[in-house]
């Protein structure tokens, strides 16, 4: 009787919390559509909440579909309308869109015209594309709830979307991930208005300097900075008045190189309460005393600690998983007295090969956030 109702749409709460459970399965979410009209009516938005994603692979149909609905427009961006399909949709999946990573959103352009290019001529260049659907997003106000701003070839793009579309009421989360800041330098104003944004995350950018920190301190709104991972800090205190403005937020911070490592690690302590995520980057002589110093601080919340070392005298850290690379030495996984003692302290110790996936520190965030 229950699954009857399930099926029939007489329980519609209880049926969208089935089928949003399988958010990211799209292979079943496809099926559902095919269960009956109500099951697909809750299902389409779920399917385009994030179109662009590398795991839908579809990129032709969707850009089809996007395109589909502004054909009077694609002449003046040298697009054939014959290229599109001529049949109507149901939805306006525009609606739908919530998640946008601008480098997979290049990409599935860039796919698009290949495909396209098959069997049709297309004059239009792949920014002739990506500008129209640009513009499509922003005259149809698409609520989008996370903005990925990644890599370089999407700076151009990402600037203008962050300039003129009104996020103030809808985006959540904003990621800048290996680009130059300087490109968005002048947009930074946008902060302001964004009256729910919870988290910010600058990933390996570029730029991160003097510049860019003073227009971030200079915001009235607090700047809510969740991760921040840097190749190298040159200017220290720049970062200091950054931590001033964001430590309280900041729940992720890694770096490379650093000129004042004892410094930094200071003002960690000093600034950062509710680190959960630390990379201590590339120590060569392990300032112990100061090393046990922040993860004393931080303890209570800190769930991951990667270290670059070649001293072995670090193994008295109090945490619940301890990641240490010792370079040119052997793997602290296969040194079983030290892993036995690292159990004392309810330390999980994995072999260094394994933790690969570490180095992409954007997809990492992403599984514990």
């Amino acid at each position: 009787m229950s699954c009857s109702k399930l099926f029939s749409g007489d329980l519609p709460e209880l049926t969208y919390e089935v089928i949003k459970y399988l958010q990211n399965d799209h292979s079943t979410l496809h099926s559902c559509i095919l269960v009956n009209r109500f099951w697909c009516r809750l299902t389409i938005p779920l399917l385009w909440e994030n179109p662009f994603s590398i795991s839908t692979r579809k990129y032709k149909f969707i850009i089809d579909i996007y395109l589909h609905n502004s054909k009077t427009k694609l002449n003046v961006y040298n697009i054939n309308n014959n290229l599109l399909p001529s049949n109507s949709t149901l939805f306006n999946h525009l609606n739908f869109l919530k998640y946008l990573n601008t480098f997979e959103f290049i990409t599935s352009v860039n796919e698009w015209k290949i495909l396209t290019l098959k069997n049709k001529h297309l004059n239009s260049s792949i920014s002739d594309i990506c500008l129209l659907l640009f513009k499509m997003f922003i005259e149809n106000e698409v609520n989008l709830h996370t903005l990925e701003i990644e890599n370089s070839l999407a700076n151009e793009y990402s600037s203008r979307y962050l300039e003129y579309y009104n996020f103030s009421n809808t985006l959540n989360t904003i990621i800048f991930y290996f680009i130059d800041l300087k490109v968005i330098i002048n947009q930074v104003k946008v902060f302001e208005q964004l009256n729910v944004l919870e988290s910010v995350h600058i990933v390996y950018c570029s730029s991160l300097n003097d510049s860019f920190i003073q227009q971030i301190i200079t915001l009235t709104k607090p700047f809510k900075l969740k991760s921040l991972f840097m190749g190298e800090i040159l200017q220290i205190e720049s970062i200091q008045l950054l931590l001033q403005k964001s430590g309280d937020y900041l729940e992720n911070i890694g770096f490379g190189f650093c000129i004042s490592l004892e410094q930094l690690i200071e003002l960690i302590t000093k600034y950062c309460k509710n680190i959960k995520f630390l990379d201590l980057g590339t120590i060569k002589n392990p300032i112990i005393y100061l090393i046990v110093s922040i993860i004393e601080n931080i303890k209570q919340k800190l769930n991951h600690l990667t270290i670059h070392i070649l001293d072995e005298n670090s193994q008295d850290i109090l945490i619940n998983k301890s990641l240490i690379d010792q370079r040119g030495q052997r793997d602290l996984y296969d040194l079983k007295d030290e892993v036995e003692e690292f159990k004392l302290y309810n330390i999980r110790v994995r072999r260094w090969n394994n933790l690969f996936f570490i180095s992409n520190i954007y997809n990492f965030l992403k599984e514990v956030d």
